[in-house]
């Protein structure tokens, strides 16, 4: 969709940006999810969990 996109950039841009920020919005939940599963599962990270509360 993004690629496709591309070539309605100056007419359209929703049609590239939108998708785009899909997959933006994506990975930085997958890589938020990791992160904490992460420390939850990881006994050496798990003083992260104990000093924020």
């Amino acid at each position: 969709m993004v690629a496709q996109g591309r070539e309605y950039l100056s007419i359209a841009w929703w049609q590239s940006v939108l998708p785009g920020l899909a997959i933006v919005i994506t990975t930085v939940c997958a890589n938020v999810l990791a992160q904490w599963l992460r420390i939850a599962t990881d006994p050496g990270q798990r003083w992260r969990l104990a000093n924020k509360k």
